[in-house]
Protein backbone atom coordinates (compact mmCIF):
# COMPACT_ATOMS: atom_id res chain seq x y z
CA UNK A 1 0.00 0.00 0.00
CA UNK A 2 1.45 3.22 -1.03
CA UNK A 3 1.07 5.92 1.61
CA UNK A 4 -0.21 8.95 0.75
CA UNK A 5 0.70 11.20 3.88
CA UNK A 6 2.90 13.90 2.98
CA UNK A 7 6.84 13.06 4.55
CA UNK A 8 7.24 15.75 6.99
CA UNK A 9 10.92 16.20 6.15
CA UNK A 10 9.93 17.50 2.74
CA UNK A 11 7.51 20.57 4.27
CA UNK A 12 9.44 23.72 4.75
CA UNK A 13 6.91 25.90 7.41
CA UNK A 14 6.27 29.59 7.93
CA UNK A 15 5.91 30.53 11.58
CA UNK A 16 4.24 33.86 11.96
CA UNK A 17 4.31 35.10 15.87
CA UNK A 18 5.36 38.35 17.13
CA UNK A 19 6.27 36.95 20.44
CA UNK A 20 9.85 35.65 19.96
CA UNK A 21 10.04 33.22 22.82
CA UNK A 22 6.99 31.16 21.77
CA UNK A 23 7.56 31.47 18.05
CA UNK A 24 11.34 29.73 19.29
CA UNK A 25 9.61 26.99 21.32
CA UNK A 26 7.13 26.19 18.48
CA UNK A 27 10.21 26.23 16.33
CA UNK A 28 12.06 23.61 18.56
CA UNK A 29 8.59 21.69 18.51
CA UNK A 30 8.71 21.23 14.97
CA UNK A 31 11.94 20.40 13.90
CA UNK A 32 11.85 17.69 16.25
CA UNK A 33 8.77 16.52 13.59
CA UNK A 34 11.56 16.53 11.04
CA UNK A 35 10.47 19.46 9.14
CA UNK A 36 12.77 20.38 6.30
CA UNK A 37 12.79 24.20 7.49
CA UNK A 38 10.94 26.26 9.56
CA UNK A 39 10.62 30.23 8.52
CA UNK A 40 9.55 32.77 10.99
CA UNK A 41 7.83 35.98 10.71
CA UNK A 42 7.28 38.63 13.41
CA UNK A 43 4.51 40.47 11.69
CA UNK A 44 1.17 39.52 8.68
CA UNK A 45 2.78 41.67 6.30
CA UNK A 46 6.64 40.68 6.74
CA UNK A 47 4.36 36.90 6.45
CA UNK A 48 2.78 37.34 2.96
CA UNK A 49 6.17 38.69 1.60
CA UNK A 50 7.80 35.12 2.56
CA UNK A 51 4.65 33.50 1.01
CA UNK A 52 4.97 35.58 -2.51
CA UNK A 53 8.96 34.76 -2.52
CA UNK A 54 9.11 30.87 -0.97
CA UNK A 55 7.52 27.52 -1.09
CA UNK A 56 6.03 26.41 1.97
CA UNK A 57 3.78 23.37 2.58
CA UNK A 58 2.69 25.01 5.74
CA UNK A 59 1.33 28.23 7.91
CA UNK A 60 0.95 28.38 11.43
CA UNK A 61 -0.13 31.55 12.41
CA UNK A 62 -0.67 32.75 15.90
CA UNK A 63 -3.38 34.53 16.00
CA UNK A 64 -2.42 37.83 18.19
CA UNK A 65 -0.65 39.79 15.68
CA UNK A 66 0.70 42.94 16.00
CA UNK A 67 -0.45 44.57 12.23
CA UNK A 68 -3.66 43.12 11.52
CA UNK A 69 -6.36 40.65 12.30
CA UNK A 70 -6.06 36.93 11.93
CA UNK A 71 -8.91 36.83 9.89
CA UNK A 72 -7.04 39.21 7.20
CA UNK A 73 -4.03 37.78 6.86
CA UNK A 74 -5.82 34.31 5.88
CA UNK A 75 -8.39 36.15 4.01
CA UNK A 76 -4.84 37.80 2.49
CA UNK A 77 -3.39 34.07 1.99
CA UNK A 78 -6.47 33.03 -0.02
CA UNK A 79 -5.96 35.67 -2.32
CA UNK A 80 -2.62 34.85 -3.14
CA UNK A 81 -1.71 33.13 -6.48
CA UNK A 82 -1.64 29.49 -6.62
CA UNK A 83 -0.10 27.38 -5.17
CA UNK A 84 0.03 29.57 -1.90
CA UNK A 85 -3.57 30.49 -1.79
CA UNK A 86 -3.95 26.36 -0.80
CA UNK A 87 -1.43 26.01 1.64
CA UNK A 88 -2.92 24.48 4.48
CA UNK A 89 -2.98 27.31 7.42
CA UNK A 90 -3.47 26.74 11.21
CA UNK A 91 -4.18 29.21 13.38
CA UNK A 92 -2.84 29.16 17.16
CA UNK A 93 -4.88 30.94 19.66
CA UNK A 94 -4.91 31.25 23.70
CA UNK A 95 -8.54 32.94 23.30
CA UNK A 96 -10.41 29.77 22.02
CA UNK A 97 -14.11 31.66 21.80
CA UNK A 98 -16.12 30.19 19.99
CA UNK A 99 -17.02 33.21 17.66
CA UNK A 100 -12.80 33.59 17.31
CA UNK A 101 -12.68 29.95 15.85
CA UNK A 102 -15.42 30.49 13.46
CA UNK A 103 -14.11 33.61 12.24
CA UNK A 104 -10.79 31.59 11.10
CA UNK A 105 -12.79 29.12 9.83
CA UNK A 106 -14.65 31.02 7.89
CA UNK A 107 -11.94 33.44 6.63
CA UNK A 108 -10.18 30.14 5.74
CA UNK A 109 -8.07 28.19 8.19
CA UNK A 110 -7.61 24.69 7.89
CA UNK A 111 -7.35 24.07 12.13
CA UNK A 112 -7.57 26.53 15.05
CA UNK A 113 -5.60 24.96 17.78
CA UNK A 114 -5.70 26.18 21.55
CA UNK A 115 -2.55 26.96 23.34
CA UNK A 116 -0.36 25.83 24.72
CA UNK A 117 0.89 23.39 22.74
CA UNK A 118 2.23 20.06 23.73
CA UNK A 119 3.96 17.72 21.52
CA UNK A 120 0.64 15.31 21.41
Amino acid sequence: MISRQPRLETIAALMVDGDAHDARLLQQMLRGFSLASVSVAVTGAQALAELREGHFGLCIIEADLPDMTVTSLVRRIRALEPPQRAIPVLVLTGHASLKGIAAARDAGAHLVLRKPLSPR
